[in-house]
């Protein structure tokens, strides 16, 4: 967290009130961390992404705000057949949908 850093975002505040004292008040606390910064809500990460950019490209190995995840590809659904047609072993199965935070 360079002095430019800190003074281009410190007085920036998101939707829910997320300061960059929330963003980093791990990293201060704990000396010893890791990395020490956190999101507190979403917009976080686009609020504060002088911070955040650098910190996750690095964590992820070249990782950049530009690079997207692929598309979903998972083939012709049509094609997917019964693994179990006699009942014997698929007792239950459960699909969880979790909405983002954004919707």
């Amino acid at each position: 967290l360079s002095k430019d850093i800190f003074d281009s975002l410190k007085a920036k505040k998101t939707g829910l009130g997320a300061t960059l004292l929330d963003v980093i008040q791990s990293g201060v606390e704990n000396l010893d961390s890791g990395v020490g910064i956190y999101a507190p809500d979403a917009e976080a990460y686009s609020l504060f992404s002088p911070l955040f950019d650098p910190i996750i490209e690095d964590y992820h190995k070249g990782f950049k705000q530009t690079d997207k995840h692929p598309a979903k590809d998972f083939g012709d659904v049509n094609q997917f057949v019964n693994v179990d047609p006699e009942g014997k072993f698929v007792i239950s199965t459960t699909m969880t949908k979790r909405p983002s935070l954004s919707g």
